[in-house]
């Protein structure tokens, strides 16, 4: 099985040289076997602070889904 890269930047998140940026600061991941669940920076502005991404550094789902 390929292991994968993450590099995790301020805001700026590498998936195996795939880069996703987002509003805030990357504050937690946690590692699964087939998706990753990032945690970024709250304020009044974002209301998704939480997202499930898969390897190749697409958004699977956002909380505002999961609890909307």
């Amino acid at each position: 099985m390929k292991e994968n890269k993450i590099i995790v930047h301020k805001n700026i998140l590498n998936i195996n040289n795939l880069i996703r940026e987002f509003p805030t600061k990357i504050l937690e991941i946690i590692e699964f076997k087939n998706f990753i669940i990032i945690r970024i920076g709250y304020n009044s502005q974002i209301s998704d602070n939480i997202f499930s991404i898969n390897y190749e550094n697409k958004i699977i789902w956002n909380i505002s889904e999961i609890i909307g």
